[in-house]
């Protein structure tokens, strides 16, 4: 069933799942290391990488491919040279995350469809539209107020100021006080 016709409960439920299972950013990585990689050895790939001025052997080379390696900026763009040097042709940020699908950006919170993530890094804006800010903030259970955004200078258009104040963990403290008021009342 598709996650708009379940219970929003089970929406929640299932877009969580699908989160954990959306493989990492050093996941995706590998894979498309190991893509790039081709029919050339490790060996190679490594001596590749040095030129490039990472200091890897064959087995960070393994490493990278089984998604053990957190990539920074600069590694990416090493690995962008080194791939480059292999085969010959230009490499740019996006080759380095081929596929389809989500992939997690952070722990559990932050998934992306891979095509985004490809866009983004070959200099496409990056979507944070009402729609996608609601759904995210969804994913992580977070909320907050209109205040809240305020305060942290963000504006926050009328769509998401209206699905923030009626997120279900807004209605807690405004059901205890009134639970309370009418226990107070039951005396």
């Amino acid at each position: 069933m598709p996650i708009g016709r379940c219970r929003p409960e089970r929406a929640a439920a299932t877009a969580v799942e699908a989160v954990a299972e959306a493989p990492t950013v050093s996941e995706v990585l590998g894979q498309s290391a190991r893509q790039l990689r081709g029919k050339h050895t490790a060996e190679l790939v490594a001596y590749a990488a040095k030129s490039a001025g990472l200091n890897w052997g064959s087995g960070r080379i393994a490493d990278l491919e089984a998604g053990r390696v957190s990539p920074t900026l600069p590694t990416l763009f090493a690995l962008c040279q080194a791939f480059g040097a292999l085969l010959d042709r230009p490499i740019v940020l996006a080759d380095l995350f081929v596929g389809d699908g989500h992939v997690r950006l952070t722990g559990t919170a932050l998934t992306v469809e891979l095509a985004e993530l490809r866009a983004a890094l070959s200099g496409q804006p990056v979507d944070a539209g009402p729609a996608v800010f609601i759904a995210r903030m969804d994913l992580a259970g977070a909320v907050a107020s209109e205040e809240q955004f305020a305060a942290a200078g963000v504006k926050t258009p009328d769509v998401i100021a209206a699905r923030v104040q009626n997120h279900p963990a807004k209605k807690l403290p405004r059901v205890a006080r009134e639970l309370k008021a009418s226990a107070d009342g039951d005396d």
